[in-house]
């Protein structure tokens, strides 16, 4: 939790942030994707589950959702 609340506070992440989740949910970066933008009140926007990932969808997604964080 300290790392998450460091983290949102040196980016001065907050509730109008939203992160795109394409970290595996077995990787540990998909920790702050997801509690570190609750905690802040943000919001997590998930792409399609597909055999193989394809940025120009994630692209796509990223302007229609308005995502501020990429975490990678």
């Amino acid at each position: 939790m300290n790392t998450l609340f460091d983290i949102n506070q040196g980016f001065e992440v907050g509730a109008g942030d939203r992160v795109l989740a394409v970290s595996s949910l077995s990787f540990d970066l998909c920790v702050y994707d997801i509690f570190g933008l609750l905690a802040a009140s943000g919001t997590v926007v998930i792409p399609k589950a597909i055999a193989t990932p394809d940025p120009a969808d994630w692209l796509a997604l990223m302007m229609q959702e308005r995502v501020t964080i990429w975490d990678c």
